[in-house]
């Protein structure tokens, strides 16, 4: 083994400094939502060194391959050779957070280069980089497409049960569970090991299957089953035959399975499934508006053709679904914590054990249960079953949100985040999604613009459209026909007809529609809009005297017109019309609740500046703080032009600002060139309070910088716009039922905000729960090693049904129990403290370890006064498993159990009293009664638990032993409560 080794690091040694490395940049895309790739290193695979590295993994009987699987980036580098990429058969990837992952290299033949799939995704090797492969008018047959982009279905991957089953035993925790099992054998305690083993499997079993009916549910979700015709050949083809380039017939009632652009005509979807929003959206062939995405349902249509564009997780549907199947890596800053504990008390542990050698070898102890023994250390400091009461809390935590609240949860390790940052968007969110048109002011003509500029429908006799347009509409007061007109006529009685000859749809870019309009022989351009933007086209400017309703909070809507032309440029300002959006009933004693709660708050929207900053004065959220701009090349505050240097002068003097999309836009552009430091940018996310006129990217952009900030962000968001943001965040909450919703780590089917409040207070008590978990398993784990250890000085040790009944009838059914222990109703300022060095935890354990290890030295000192059972000196290899020091030992080894896990059990400031999980309180109640009785009558199951009476040697023992017990275990109880005084266990928000 040990020349192999050698050979090998030879081997390593000359292909390092002989070989240059070959790395291709990878381009990045929006397309790859949240994993994004930065590089990539082709590879080949070394024969003769994967033969080596087999042998020596069976040599080290299979340690190694365990090592290997565990760090990839070590096989990477033993098996695999750094080649230009002509003789490369295989591919590593490196992603942006320093991931590496291995897939195969392919050549196609077709587009003549090199591609890899990552995901889902396709990346081909154009140039020197590599890009996401899309569709971009490559001329293709329909065969050679489908071998391209494959199938148009989202394939949502199911894990076989072998391949979830090997992953799971093969961790690391259940391999240390392995190696205690076999120090368990050897020293003749099977039964322990077989049922830890059984247990373990039969997590493996139930983790899996809830696995595998939320990836079932997935799939049953992206499924779309839809028929179309082909306008090329004519023929009808199922929906995961389409490939990008196809020309297709739309028609009513088909529900779209991939990214379509609208080629002819105009059509009406509902977009729903994407944006939550239950409203009909009008599509034209116009550039701009002409995208119709997954999952959109075609309501209306007239023999519309459109083309193929995005396929599979390509589309803007997929890409919600591949965020929910690979979520970002869980922050298991808790878990580091964690592991650096147990490897301090291991060390403690080992240090208590060498000190105990001499009087091992004065007892002659064999050399081999000396060694077995100190292996069997590993099991007081490294809990095997951890991990999974960690995923069995976190699960509970998700069900009760779901069964008591009916918020759903997709990741449960979104409940162990110590959310302090909350995101929100506006309209849906913070307030309702309708919005009511009150009244317009202007000229006579904005009566005939409201009444006319839109685009309504008429589907079963029933007026169709946007929601706004329906409002404006009704509140003009005019009628409308559809019978044997291209559009539509409207009348009113008093009032000239008016006849709607063509509508030019809304477009982003244009940020207006308008139709062209015949009111008796006279002809007129009707437009509505950004009020902003139809300034910047008219003759002149009334919009000034308009704009105190947008800083009263309305919505308001540029009015315009022109007559003779129907060119959009040169109009005629006639007025604005103001749209009232009203908080939600409940949102203001929300965002109240939160502030309290010491909680930073930030409104992230797409909406006018002025409107924002008046919803967020509503909600308490700012005082009347500036709004920051940047138009025309100039720094705007509040309006006013001013220069850059005064604008950072301006800055350190404000708490809070109100800042908009543009602005944002060019502090990234300034962080990408590397300008002034990041400076502006840095003053601008620690202070701006609102967010304005936000693109959807620019959302993402935001809760990106707040958590470079080290903030835990919660983004809380409605429609699709939002989604980027949400799953950027540590953890996202949507309101809908819609894709976007179901792909949200968590979505409520109530649109009111408490849903955020009912999952901070869940997420605070479950990791709270972990904590005293963690805390009760330690304090009683370490007692059993004090047990033992004494036991040990009278080469004593524990029984098999000892062990048995103690693990796996106190401790595990004690720490099921706490898992079922309800959140409170009210959130506060404060938060778990995840960090096991901090002293508040480590007083908790170091307090019940003291105070029942003096009981047990007590206990013990009476007992080997009394004791006639002499300690053996022959050489022996088995240590004794009964005798009174035994029983003694034992007895209080069982009551301490209990007792710990009562003074650990606290219940502010995040979880319910004890009393209040009635199960806990019935099993602490039998298992009290049982101990009880135990010590009191040891003969009871003293065939099952081999206990001596202890009364044989010391008359009365049973009343003084549980004389000491309840008097350290009082005194335990009133130490922990001055320490939860003096050093309470958890932090307070800033």
């Amino acid at each position: 083994m040990v020349i192999c080794t050698i050979i090998l690091i030879r081997e390593l040694f000359i292909n390092k400094i002989s070989f240059k490395e070959m790395k291709i940049l990878i381009n990045s895309s929006e397309l790859e939502g949240l994993h994004p790739l930065k590089k990539c290193q082709p590879v080949q695979l070394n024969k003769m060194r994967l033969i080596f590295v087999i042998f020596i993994c069976i040599l080290s009987g299979m340690v190694l391959a365990l090592i290997l699987k565990w760090k990839k980036t070590i096989l990477y580098k033993l098996i695999w050779d750094k080649v230009d990429i002509q003789r490369a058969s295989s591919i590593i990837i490196t992603t942006n957070e320093g991931q590496k992952f291995r897939h195969f290299l392919e050549y196609s033949q077709i587009l003549g280069s090199f591609l890899f799939r990552f995901r889902g995704i396709q990346y081909v090797l154009t140039e020197k980089q590599f890009q996401v492969l899309e569709y971009d008018g490559q001329e293709l047959e329909r065969t050679q497409k489908q071998q391209i982009f494959g199938l148009c279905q989202l394939d949502i991957p199911i894990i076989p049960i072998y391949e979830f089953i090997y992953n799971e035993l093969t961790g690391g925790f259940y391999i240390l569970q392995y190696c205690f099992c076999s120090f368990w054998i050897i020293q003749g305690q099977p039964i322990g090991a077989i049922i830890l083993l059984s247990n373990s499997l039969m997590a493996c079993f139930v983790n899996y299957f809830f696995l595998y009916f939320s990836r079932l549910k997935l799939k049953k979700q992206a499924q779309i089953h839809e028929s179309y015709i082909l306008i090329a050949s004519g023929k009808l083809i199922s929906g995961n035959q389409l490939v990008p380039g196809d020309i297709i017939k739309l028609k009513e009632g088909q529900v779209v399975n991939c990214d379509l652009k609208l080629l002819q005509g105009n059509i009406l979807v509902n977009e729903s499934s994407l944006t939550g929003e239950i409203v009909p959206v009008s599509k034209s062939n116009l550039e701009g508006n002409n995208q119709i995405y997954e999952g959109s349902i075609i309501i209306q249509a007239n023999d519309n053709s459109a083309q193929v564009m995005r396929t599979g997780f390509l589309s803007l549907r997929g890409q919600y679904f591949r965020n929910a199947l690979y979520p970002k890596e869980p922050n298991d800053a808790f878990f580091r914590s964690s592991f650096r504990f147990i490897i301090i008390i291991g060390v403690i542990c080992i240090t208590i054990y060498l000190c105990c050698m001499k009087v091992f070898l004065e007892q002659n102890l064999s050399t081999l249960l000396i060694v077995i023994r100190f292996f069997d250390l590993f099991s007081f400091f490294i809990p095997p079953a951890m991990p999974i009461f960690f995923t069995t809390t976190l699960t509970v935590g998700i069900f009760y949100l779901k069964i008591f609240k009916d918020i759903t949860g997709t990741n449960h390790h979104k409940l162990e985040k110590n959310i302090n940052t909350i995101c929100f968007d506006k309209t849906g969110t913070l307030t309702q999604l309708e919005l009511k048109a009150i009244r317009f002011e202007g000229d006579k003509m904005c009566e005939l613009i409201i009444a006319s500029c839109h685009h309504l429908l008429n589907i079963n006799n029933q007026l169709t459209g946007d929601q706004l347009d329906l409002e404006m509409f009704n509140l003009s007061g005019w009628k409308i026909d559809f019978n044997n007109q291209k559009y539509f006529r409207l009348y009113k009685e008093g009032e000239q007809d008016i006849i709607v000859n063509q509508i030019n749809d809304f477009t982003s870019d244009r940020q207006m529609m308008s139709c062209q309009v015949k009111i008796g022989d006279k002809s007129y351009l009707f437009c509505k809009g950004s009020p902003e933007k139809l300034i910047q086209k008219s003759k002149s400017n009334l919009f000034g005297e308009y704009q105190q309703y947008t800083k009263q909070g309305y919505r308001v809507i540029g009015l315009a017109y022109k007559e003779g032309d129907f060119i959009e440029d040169n109009l005629i300002f006639a007025g604005v019309l103001l749209f009232e959006n009203k908080l939600k009933s409940d949102t203001k004693s929300v965002i109240n609740n939160l502030q309290q709660c010491k909680l930073q708050l930030r409104m992230i929207t797409g909406d006018n500046p002025f409107t924002a900053k008046f919803c967020a004065q509503q909600l308490d959220m700012i005082l009347d703080c500036p709004i920051l701009d940047y138009q025309n090349d100039q720094y705007l505050w509040n309006e006013s032009t001013i220069s850059f240097q005064s604008l950072n002068e301006s800055l350190v003097k404000t708490d809070q600002i109100i800042i908009t999309g543009s602005l944002w836009a060019l502090t990234q552009q300034m962080e990408n060139n590397k300008v002034n430091d990041n400076l502006l940018q840095d003053q601008l996310i620690e202070k701006a309070i609102v967010f304005a006129r936000m693109k959807p990217n620019q959302k993402k952009e935001i809760v990106q910088s707040l958590q470079n900030k080290g903030k835990q962000v919660m983004m809380v968001g409605d429609g699709a716009n939002d989604c980027s943001a949400i799953t950027q965040a540590d953890v996202g909450v949507s309101f809908s039922t819609s894709d976007a919703a179901n792909t949200s780590p968590f979505s409520s089917q109530s649109d009111s905000i408490q849903c955020v409040v009912e999952i901070l207070t869940q997420s605070r008590a479950t990791m709270y729960i972990i904590i005293e978990i963690f805390n009760y398993y330690f304090a009683s784990t370490l007692t059993k090693f004090v047990g033992k250890t004494i036991l040990g000085l009278y080469s004593q040790d524990y029984g098999d049904f000892q062990l048995i009944f103690l693990n796996f009838f106190q401790n595990i059914p004690y720490m099921i129990c706490m898992e079922y222990t309800y959140k409170l109703k009210d959130l506060n300022d404060s938060i778990p403290l995840y960090d096991m060095f901090t002293k508040q935890n480590i007083s908790i354990i170091v307090q019940n370890i003291l105070s029942n290890t003096i009981g047990l030295i007590i206990i013990s000192q009476i007992i080997s006064e009394y004791d006639p059972t002499p300690i053996p000196t022959y050489a022996k290899d088995k240590m004794i498993q009964k005798g009174y020091m035994n029983t003694a030992i034992v007895l209080s080894q069982y009551f301490y159990t209990i007792t710990t896990g009562i003074v650990i059990n606290q219940s502010t400031p995040f979880k319910q009293s004890i009393f209040s999980n009635k199960i806990l309180i019935v099993f602490i109640t039998i298992q009290f009664a049982f101990v009880t009785i135990l010590i009191f009558n040891n003969s009871l199951f003293s065939g099952f638990l081999r206990l001596y009476n202890l009364q044989e040697i010391v008359q009365n023992f049973n009343g003084i032993q549980y004389g000491i017990l309840m008097t350290t275990f009082i005194l335990s109880i009133l130490v922990q409560k001055l320490l939860r005084v003096v050093i309470p266990n958890f932090v307070l928000l800033e």
